[in-house]
């Protein structure tokens, strides 16, 4: 277990911060290949038309998917404060229910981004001739928001725990997964954005299963029913703190679909 946590209260702290950051900045990178990797494909093979599709939904899956990553993200500070103060107890009701709520929240955002993907392309103006694929890839990679989910609070609940080197080869093995089956799918079978869609949510999925079989690994981490009971406060404060970065990811997306729809 020593070698997937990390004692953050110990140590030179700025050895410390530079340890944990370096694999989190690799980790955005990697996660910028899914769609630079999707754009290079879908445009060498697919044609301007399915390149153009994939431009235009680009902020509203960073809106959907950020709400997921923000919560989970927010989750992963009283779990961090209570691994700092040796709580055990308290650490391990906090990720059970910080797993139950990223459930929650992954089930309603699966189900309002069905129900409102067409509308939402319709009110930023798509053009009518790449309205059909840009659909076609919101719904595909909506169903994969359970998997982006469960890899954002495992990725989340690593890092809490000072272990941020498990996301960063989770991402690569993801972003290894994503670019094979895209060349697979898109240049091999001729999927078009459909093919790219579903390497993305298969990549996603491949992600969140090793940070999985990780955090199973470590004792620290080990849940019981007990813990995943409700606790007087724990929901309303993991929430609490979770909700500043969702705000903040979906301002940030919302200045982007504004971008958007005036290219539209």
């Amino acid at each position: 277990m020593s070698g997937q946590v990390r004692d953050m209260t110990k140590g030179s702290p700025g050895r410390l911060i530079i340890l944990f950051a370096i694999p989190l900045m690799l980790g955005n990178i990697c996660q910028q290949l899914y769609t630079m990797v999707d754009t290079i494909v879908v445009g060498q093979i697919a044609g301007v038309q399915a390149l153009a599709a994939l431009g235009a939904v680009e902020w509203i899956t960073w809106m959907v998917l950020g709400v997921s990553t923000g919560a989970t993200q927010g989750f992963s500070i009283l779990i961090s404060q209570h691994y700092g103060a040796k709580k055990e107890d308290f650490l391990k009701q906090s990720v059970a229910r910080s797993y139950v709520l990223t459930a929650v929240i992954s089930v309603v955002l699966l189900t309002v981004s069905q129900i409102f993907a067409r509308g939402i392309l319709v009110f930023l103006n798509t053009p009518s001739a790449i309205i059909g694929m840009s659909l076609i890839y919101l719904r595909i990679v909506f169903c994969g928001i359970p998997a982006v989910a469960a890899y954002n609070v495992f990725a989340s609940v690593l890092r809490a725990v000072g272990n941020s080197r498990t996301p960063l080869t989770a991402m690569i093995i993801a972003a290894s997964v994503n670019v094979i089956l895209d060349l697979l799918f898109v240049a091999g079978f001729h999927w078009g954005v459909a093919g790219a869609a579903i390497a993305t949510v298969t990549a996603q999925l491949f992600s969140a299963v090793y940070c999985f079989l990780v955090v199973r690994k470590i004792k620290l981490l080990h849940i019981s029913r007990q813990d995943l009971q409700r606790r007087p406060g724990l929901d309303q404060k993991l929430l609490k703190l979770g909700t500043p970065v969702v705000f903040q990811n979906t301002i940030i997306a919302i200045g982007g679909m504004v971008v958007q729809y005036v290219v539209n």
